[in-house]
């Protein structure tokens, strides 16, 4: 599953969850795209649970999306990610060495109340 809500002008949920296939990747990053569209300091609260490793098929279909990808990492400046799975949280903390201008915190899948607190914090 890979849902994306655009919850307010300059805010995006995601859920990401289970083993993602293509059409998942294919169907999710359009809804990403869409979403980014005229935002601009942006927040997200992504949350990744059940994580599967996807399909080639899935990885392949990211790689076609790299280059709006890059250009919609500029329009966030924070991402709260939820998430239990330790090696996540881990890459999440080097991306956000990685990605200087957008701060990347994590938290336990439990703790959204302090994600949001995070989030709405400038």
């Amino acid at each position: 599953m890979f849902e994306v809500n655009k919850v307010g002008d300059n805010r995006i949920d995601m859920h990401i969850s289970g083993r993602i296939t293509a059409d998942d990747m294919h169907s999710g990053m359009d809804a990403l795209h869409s979403a980014c569209e005229g935002m601009a300091e942006g927040k997200m609260l992504y949350r990744l649970s059940d994580i599967k490793f996807p399909t080639f098929g899935a990885i392949a279909e990211e790689m076609k999306w790299l280059p709006k990808i890059f250009g919609n990492i500029g329009k966030f400046k924070r991402c709260a990610i939820l998430c239990d799975t330790g090696w996540i949280r881990s890459a999440a903390k080097l991306e956000n060495l990685i990605i200087p201008h957008v701060k990347i915190e994590t938290f336990k899948m439990d703790e959204v109340e302090q994600a949001e607190e995070w989030l709405a914090s400038s």
